[in-house]
């Protein structure tokens, strides 16, 4: 029975420890437990109730060949196994279960008989404990070997990323330098701007105080002069020097030879000019200049632009020192007979206005006459609208709707920047309307313009003439200069591919809508300074001709100063 017990207790010691799963709690006991159990029960001397033998109840056949163990499969490093939990001790067994359990299972073909054992002695056999703790040193170790290998890896990455920061530092340093030399030259190059820019102030002071001293020395024609004498300093970029225009000569060539914008000469910086003004009562122009309304009126007949030098000067044979001069002693009367104008019909209920109408090529000067030239009224004085393309609402109406809004009002100096003929001039080079359309518009314009001639409106309508060679050295000067580029469109280039048929258009416009009512005059624009004297000097001859006188007041002055002496 012994024998018997102690084979197949061998034969289940070796399944168990083939296999790296402990047993565990619901599994059947080996016979090695078994024989330990009966052992203790024994030395303890109290029975005890026998334990169930789940397999060998079923057939109860002890002398059935052992089935051959399969291999275990090797346990996983990745996932630690849980701790066996520790077996419940064991029941006795029966006498009767003991003597089944005894018989020798017959040996499987080809393993060897384990010998028996005696009973009461436990086989020597590797128990589930000892696996376990053999799987988990396994695990140790393999874990152990993947964390030094992790640290190794670590270590490369944080050098690596080290000799990165350092290659950064590096060029970071050298960005540095970079920008604080760009920085100093730049701080020097400001520096020299400010020194040089506080010098020409300094001169520019220097002048005014010199020109002070000597009016305040100068003996006073008249003790109380209605408008006093006034020292003004008149800044101009836009002009060459006048040291390069000594003279005015019509058949010269232009001052500045179309070309490359590298080969051009550099504008003249601005310069300031001390201009002494008179009284704007006493002013009167210079005794050789004569009437320019009658020197720029166009003559009867067919108009040839072609035959207009656009660099000539009429009824003007100085410079544009002398230009400039007589613009700012016009100024004051310009003023005086502006607010006149005014008064007379806010106070004085009169309706006459002014319209100064201004038309021309692209740069020819539209926007610098209303800088130069209106910038000498007072502005709540003026009316002043830029006509663009029409709207839908605008061309929805009649192509006159949109003008007879911005008529200026009594009292008021109005200044159409392209007006009512652009309707005869873009709309006809650029087929914008049928032929019978637009032909028929110089009637609608000349009754138009005859209507606000009755309603004591004074139309002065002024055609600015410049060469295609001039507008192209102001085109190249505007792409030159990046703050001008706002001012520049690509359209306009476009527009110089049809000059002819503008030319075309502008002659039969200035031929058929020329009149007493509203005259055109051609102001040659390729030297803007003349353009500035000419309009500031056509200006002032058909508001002195006008005549405004500020209106005598309806009440009591001196009852009027009583009251506020006695207030």
């Amino acid at each position: 029975m012994a024998k018997k017990a102690d084979g197949r207790s061998a034969g289940r010691a070796d399944r168990g420890t083939k296999g790296s799963t402990p047993v565990g709690l619901g599994e059947a006991p080996d016979a090695e437990a078994v024989v330990k159990g009966a052992t203790a029960t024994k030395k303890a001397g109290k029975p005890e109730k026998p334990a169930k033998f789940d397999k060998l109840a079923k057939g109860d056949k002890a002398t059935e060949p052992a089935k051959a163990a399969k291999p275990a499969k090797p346990a996983k490093a990745a996932k630690p196994a849980k701790p066996a939990k520790p077996a419940k001790p064991a029941k006795p067994a029966k006498s009767a279960d003991l003597d089944k359990a005894a018989k020798p299972a017959k040996a499987a073909k080809g393993d060897k008989t384990a010998k028996p054992t005696k009973l009461g002695k436990p086989a020597k056999a590797t128990g589930p404990d000892k696996a376990a703790r053999a799987a988990k040193a396994d695990r140790v170790d393999e874990a152990a070997k993947a964390a030094k290998k992790a640290a190794k890896k670590a270590a490369k990455v944080l050098k690596a990323e080290r000799e990165a920061q350092a290659d950064l530092a590096k060029a970071a340093k050298k960005a540095a330098k970079k920008a604080d030399r760009k920085a100093a030259e730049a701080l020097e190059a400001a520096a020299e701007r400010v020194a040089a820019e506080a010098a020409k102030a300094a001169r520019a002071l220097a002048k005014q105080t010199e020109a002070e001293r000597a009016i305040a020395e100068a003996p006073a024609a008249d003790p109380e002069p209605p408008v006093g004498r006034a020292v003004h300093l008149v800044a101009d970029a836009g002009d060459p020097d006048p040291a390069a225009e000594p003279a005015v000569d019509p058949s010269a060539p232009p001052a500045v030879a179309p070309g490359p914008a590298e080969l051009r000469p550099e504008p003249a910086p601005p310069r300031l000019r001390v201009l002494v003004e008179a009284p704007a009562d006493t002013y009167t122009p210079p005794a050789d200049v004569p009437s320019v309304r009658a020197a720029l009126r166009l003559p009867g007949g067919p108009v040839d632009l072609a035959a207009i030098d656009p660099r000539a000067t009429p009824s003007f044979a100085g410079d544009k020192a002398d230009a400039l001069a007589d613009i700012g002693a016009m100024g004051p009367r310009l003023a005086e007979l502006q607010e006149r104008l005014y008064a007379q019909a806010v106070a004085g209920g009169a309706r006459r206005r002014v319209l100064l109408v201004v038309q021309g090529m692209d740069t020819s000067g539209k926007g610098g006459t209303v800088k130069h030239v209106i910038g000498q009224f007072n502005p709540s004085g003026c009316h002043i609208h830029a006509f663009k393309a029409p709207t839908e609402d605008e061309l929805a109406h009649p192509f006159l709707w949109r003008v007879r809004a911005q008529v200026p009002g009594p009292g008021l100096i109005g200044v159409f920047d392209r007006s009512h003929y652009e309707d005869v001039l873009i709309a006809r080079v650029r087929n914008l309307v049928p032929r019978q359309v637009w032909s028929r518009r110089y009637a609608t314009i000349n009754r138009f313009e005859q209507g606000l001639a009755k309603d004591e409106v004074t139309v002065v309508k002024v055609f600015l003439h410049i060469s295609p060679e001039e507008q192209k050295e102001r085109l190249l000067a505007r792409l030159d200069n990046p703050d001008k580029h706002w001012k520049f469109n690509p359209a306009d280039i476009d527009e110089r591919s049809v000059w002819p048929d503008y030319r075309t258009a502008y002659e039969a416009a200035l031929e058929k809508c020329d009149g007493d009512a509203a005259p055109w005059y051609v102001v040659p624009a390729d030297r803007k300074w003349y353009r500035n004297w000419a309009i500031s000097r056509l200006l002032l001859e058909h508001l002195t001709e006008l005549d405004p006188r500020y209106p005598a007041g309806d009440f009591d002055v001196e009852a009027q100063r009583k009251r506020l002496l006695d207030a």
